[in-house]
């Protein structure tokens, strides 16, 4: 298959995600699964955000969840970043947990994310960087370590100290890369 048949095929089943009939949706996500592209890891974040169908939503998490597929570090980081998706937050932590991914090189954005969520985010967050192998640049760690400080110094009295403290310890013990 050559790569414009490929991206015309990528972008048909974009559009039919988004279809009003349940069964073109049901369908091209059966094809997301065999095609395993990750230029549809932030269209099916989308879809599982936007979706009421208990049916869709069970799919798109099973795909999300079980991702075998190079460069979807990025979409999935990018999806974290969107007001759009900030209900949907602690699931796409929870796809790239559960996927695997290895975002070692952007502990810093996690962080700076952690700081932003409330309990379940930070939770989901913290089992997603006790996962990752490392190891990590000095860089990344100290600025980490600063970030978490920082929020803990200015919220003694916030139900997430707790959890945040061990995060700290957490970031403070992970490999580094010289």
């Amino acid at each position: 298959m050559t790569m414009k048949e490929d991206n015309k095929r990528i972008e048909d089943l974009k559009r039919d995600l988004f279809s009003t009939d349940e069964a073109v949706v049901v369908s091209a996500l059966s094809k997301c699964r065999e095609t395993g592209n990750h230029n549809l890891v932030l269209p099916l974040i989308n879809l599982f955000a936007a979706s009421e169908s208990a049916l869709v939503k069970e799919n798109v998490a099973d795909i999300l969840s079980n991702l075998k597929v190079t460069r979807t570090e990025s979409p999935f980081l990018e999806a974290l970043q969107e007001d759009s998706l900030r209900a949907v937050r602690r699931d796409v932590l929870h796809f790239m947990w559960n996927s695997g991914l290895q975002p070692t090189d952007r502990l810093t954005e996690l962080v700076e994310l952690t700081v932003r969520s409330e309990f379940e985010e930070i939770l989901e967050c913290l089992t997603l960087i006790e996962s990752m192998d490392g190891p990590f640049a000095e860089e990344q760690i100290e600025e980490s370590s600063y970030i978490l400080r920082e929020w803990i110094a200015g919220h003694s009295n916030d139900d997430s100290l707790t959890l945040m403290v061990e995060f700290l310890k957490v970031v403070e013990d992970l490999p580094v890369s010289y």
